[in-house]
């Protein structure tokens, strides 16, 4: 499967500086994630459920509730991670016999959690990483439910559970920022250096303070 960006695209007398198509193997369009990328390209919205309502300090719930399957805008940044992790979707999907990227009408909640909550967690490596993918891909569903493939109804939620929330919160290995302020204002950032270096620096800050190093958390 391809993922192959054009630039300088006009489209219905509107110029698109930048437009990616996904392709098969044989180097076949594929329709529906295509006109999904035209629209988020064109638009730079997506589809999605919004609650509003009104509440007050003393009131704990709000009233006058109203969910609404609306549209929304969203950045260029959030636009391309979108299609990133679509495209991972439609590789995986591209790999798995039993259902083929040009049909992906035919994807099933169960699909795609299993997708969510068995494939994701072995290749990234923390939690958020996983719900940006799970936003990703509800925005696309979404997209099938405004053309009309899917009744709002029938759309396909998915769900994070609470053993992958757990898996992730253990793999989460990235490093805590932790600063170091002596009275004389200097401040030691300690994100990535080894114990040795932190242990080097402390030293070196102790002896430009006339007080003990004081820890902010």
């Amino acid at each position: 499967m391809k993922r192959i960006l054009s630039r300088d695209i006009e489209f219905e007398g509107r110029q698109i500086e930048t437009l990616h198509s996904f392709y098969d193997d044989n180097l076949d369009p594929i329709l529906l994630p295509n006109l999904w990328l035209l629209h988020l390209s064109y638009n730079q919205t997506v589809y999605g459920w919004r609650k509003t309502g009104t509440k007050r300090s003393s009131q704990r719930t709000p009233k006058n509730v109203v969910i609404a399957f609306t549209q929304s805008d969203i950045s260029d940044n959030t636009a391309h991670n979108y299609i990133g992790h679509v495209c991972k979707l439609l590789n995986h999907i591209n790999d798995k016999p039993q259902i083929n990227v040009h049909y992906t009408e035919q994807l099933t909640s169960r699909f795609i959690n299993d997708y969510l909550n068995n494939v994701l967690p072995e290749r990234l490596d923390s939690i958020a990483s996983v719900k940006s993918h799970q936003a990703g891909i509800a925005a696309y569903c979404n997209f099938l439910c405004v053309l009309g493939i899917w009744p709002l109804e029938q759309n396909r939620p998915t769900m994070i559970y609470r053993k992958t929330r757990q898996y992730m919160a253990e793999k989460d290995t990235r490093p805590r920022k932790i600063n170091y302020i002596t009275s004389v204002n200097t401040v030691i950032s300690c994100a990535h250096a080894p114990p040795s270096a932190i242990n080097s620096s402390l030293q070196w800050a102790a002896k430009l303070a006339s007080e003990p190093l004081k820890i902010l958390t």
